[in-house]
């Protein structure tokens, strides 16, 4: 099946609220699209990934969202732009939030699924 077909196809059945998305992790600026949008040069300011997807699906722009475009420290983390700290890891960071106990913070840095540290930029 070629892209056009399945577009067409999805589109007949499930007509989306948003463009379809795919998500390529590049291991150097090299493999970027021409056309691509990079948060830093392009609107000036970082942002998250979470917004980057929802602009990717909203008007079908093609973002490339480094370490240094990324405004989110869990993001970064997950995309394996930092490396994951002491204080993430056992909980203790969640005693600056005030939204989450040690336990509950530490259990969620354990089951976050995170990318190898520096293999993408």
């Amino acid at each position: 099946m070629d892209l056009k077909q399945l577009s067409e196809t999805l589109n007949f059945y499930i007509r989306p609220q948003s463009f379809p998305l795919a998500m390529r992790m590049c291991e150097s600026a090299q493999e970027l699209p021409e056309k691509v949008r990079i948060p830093i040069r392009d609107f000036e300011m970082p942002i998250t990934i979470c917004q980057g997807v929802g602009m990717a699906r909203r008007y079908g722009w093609t973002l490339a969202i480094g370490k240094d475009d990324q405004l989110c420290p869990y993001g970064s983390l997950t995309l394996g732009f930092l490396p994951p700290k002491k204080e993430w890891l056992d909980g203790s960071i969640a005693a600056n939030t005030g939204l989450w106990t040690k336990e509950v913070m530490a259990k969620t840095a354990e089951e976050l699924p995170r990318l190898e540290y520096g293999r993408y930029s």
